[in-house]
């Protein structure tokens, strides 16, 4: 009974450009022109041109942002437009390129205060996003070993002080449609602990997901899969009688989600760490690692293997 008027094919929304091949079954999402427009707009703190880049952030860099900054060393650099440049990477990081996702997570931390060492950290964030614009997502029909429209995820974890870093990542038809980079909220006090709280995160996330598509009529008739590289993180969701007096102090709300897996919602299933796609999310990568990782979550891997 609601009247509707058809306006044609949805090419762009929000700064995202849509590309839909109904022919070959592909649904591709990025925006080059935001790039280049942002490009033009900072353009005078790139006074060497942009630089091409394999990966965001390279593990010296991740250091460099663990250091403490001194007042002096801010004021010096004060005038510089960080805010506006970690703002300007932060939108693409969520929605088409979520391997930024990490990078913007660890610069976000030096909003109130930068050094120069920090700035052109986020600099190279920037020529990394810049020079890889036309690389989005790229759904693609009847290519992903799960099904059509099946969910699936990844949940890792680093182990760091004083907190970790946790990253899940929810995908469906070949590429991501949720991916998350955050510190934990409480502090794990292992490498399993840590890992069952990024599991946890993920259970919650993935029942919403579920939840939606049911309303949608898109029924997900088998447990989700979650994929972990810790075997003793699957072992103490899978088995009630595992936890030792090693594991006691892990949080009745983390092992919560062994309910979700039991009431067959979800179920973890081992991924060695080379295929980790949370991965991204957790720590810097080398660059070979990073860009393999990159193609398999957004989709680009799986369809230039096929197509």
């Amino acid at each position: 009974r609601v009247k509707v008027t058809y306006l044609g094919e949805c090419n762009e929304f929000v700064g995202v450009e849509i590309h839909n091949n109904i022919e070959r079954g592909t649904l591709e999402l990025k925006n080059p022109k935001y790039w280049l427009k942002a490009g033009k707009k900072f353009e005078e703190h790139f006074p060497n041109k942009f630089r091409a880049r394999k990966s965001p952030m390279s593990l010296a860099d991740e250091r460099i942002m663990c250091e403490e900054i001194m007042d002096k060393d801010h004021e010096q650099v004060s005038h510089l437009p960080y805010k506006e440049l970690l703002g300007t990477v932060s939108y693409p990081a969520s929605c088409v390129k979520p391997e930024l996702r990490y990078a913007v997570s660890v610069c976000g931390r030096h909003r109130s205060k930068w050094g120069v060492r920090q700035w052109n950290v986020l600099r190279r964030v920037f020529e990394y996003g810049y020079e890889t614009r036309n690389i989005g997502l790229m759904y693609s029909r009847g290519l992903d070993i799960h099904g059509v429209n099946v969910l699936y995820s990844y949940a890792d974890s680093g182990h760091s002080v004083p907190r970790s870093q946790g990253c899940d990542t929810t995908m469906m038809n070949g590429a991501a449609i949720s991916f998350d980079s955050k510190r934990h909220t409480i502090t794990g006090t292992s490498t399993c602990h840590d890992e069952l709280l990024s599991f946890s995160k993920s259970v919650s996330k993935t029942l919403g997901f579920r939840n939606l598509m049911q309303e949608a009529g898109l029924y997900q008739q088998d447990p989700t899969c979650i994929y972990q590289d810790n075997q003793a993180a699957i072992k103490v969701l899978e088995n009630r009688g595992s936890l030792s007096t090693r594991t006691r102090h892990i949080d009745l709300n983390v092992l919560a989600a062994r309910n979700k897996i039991e009431d067959r919602l979800a179920k973890p299933v081992y991924k060695h760490t080379a295929s980790m796609i949370a991965d991204l999310g957790t720590k810097a990568l080398p660059d070979a690692q990073f860009v393999a990782l990159r193609d398999m979550m957004n989709g680009y891997g799986l369809v230039k293997k096929h197509m």
